[in-house]
């Protein structure tokens, strides 16, 4: 069978589409489906592989007829569009298709605009004279969103379940956001010659060992905003600073913070490494006191005094977005 799609000319028939599907697996179907050596396949994910042309570039419609012509069975529209879709927490990582990237742009775009009142207010008016195509017109952001719903009913039925994803999960945003800050921040920190001994620690959270271990240096990373509530944070930066106080290898140490003010606070702070090290491991204590003798004494002089080596650096000079995450 041989058709065209966006002035390019394609040959297909059943032995190729099986050929080309074989060896991958198909995504979750979300609305239409084509039925290839008895699996089920999204129709877009199936005439994708089989030509080569992004999915983008044809509606779910296109697909279909395709492959009724070739003699596939397929799902009819009527049961495309009323199949119940199960819950997004169902989703895996091989399900992020081409339609998801359409979601995922729309939903950006939604939570950018200044006004989500006005922005709906513009779609609706966008959809008004909309026919089975797509809007008259896709000049702006909302109008843009709705033509592509309109002429892709796979990326609508994709907006609506991440969009209810982003929201049962919100709490991975901010632990995503911190990977990607230190994550960002280590690749315009290296210098020429330095490589990452060991997988850095992108968690924000306290590992054993050091966050960064490089050829070149050891580094401890607190992200988020300093604040008189948040003791956690405030421990976590006095305990980094003592871990690189103790090492021994002779690498320079660094702390780095997303929140400059991190350095005023270490440097001026009359709390004591006893308080900073109260939720730190017994054996860290231990270590300070056979070095350092007490823990009484104020992280300020600690800081100003034995852990003078220890450079207090500022995340968000690298990375300036990191001082967005809370």
């Amino acid at each position: 069978m041989r058709f065209t799609i966006k002035g390019r000319s394609h040959h297909l028939t059943q032995e190729s589409v099986r050929e080309s599907l074989a060896g991958h697996r198909p995504a979750r179907v979300q609305l239409h489906w084509v039925a290839v050596a008895g699996l089920h396949w999204p129709v877009k994910q199936a005439l994708e592989l089989s030509i080569g042309l992004y999915r983008a570039d044809f509606t779910t419609d296109t697909a279909r007829r395709i492959f009724q012509q070739l003699g596939f069975q397929v799902s009819s529209p009527a049961t495309g569009r009323t199949r119940r879709q199960s819950a997004p927490t169902t989703r895996r990582p091989e399900d992020v298709t081409a339609a998801a990237g359409l979601a995922w742009q729309n939903l950006a775009r939604a939570l950018v605009t200044p006004s989500l009142g006005r922005f709906v207010d513009d779609w609706e008016r966008a959809l008004s004279g909309t026919t089975a195509a797509a809007p008259e017109s896709s000049d702006g952001d909302a109008r843009r969103v709705a033509a592509s719903l309109v002429s892709d009913p796979d990326a609508a039925a994709e907006l609506i379940e991440y969009a209810t994803l982003a929201r049962r999960r919100a709490d991975r945003l901010s632990a995503v956001s911190t990977a990607t800050a230190v994550a960002l921040g280590l690749q315009r920190m290296l210098r020429d010659g330095e490589r990452i001994l060991e997988p850095p620690n992108l968690t924000g959270r306290a590992r054993p060992g050091f966050d960064l271990t490089t050829t070149h240096r050891r580094a401890q990373f607190v992200i988020g905003p300093l604040t008189s509530s948040n003791t956690v944070r405030q421990r976590r930066a006095i305990s980094s600073v003592v871990r690189l106080a103790l090492d021994t290898s002779g690498a320079e140490c660094e702390l780095w913070t997303s929140d400059p003010l991190f350095a005023d606070f270490l440097r001026s702070t009359d709390e004591t490494v006893e308080w900073g090290l109260s939720r730190s491991p017994r054996a860290l204590r231990e270590a300070f006191e056979e070095v350092y003798s007490s823990t009484r004494i104020p992280v300020r002089v600690f800081v100003n005094g034995p852990a003078g080596d220890v450079a207090l650096r500022d995340l968000s000079a690298l990375v300036p977005q990191a001082r967005l995450i809370d």
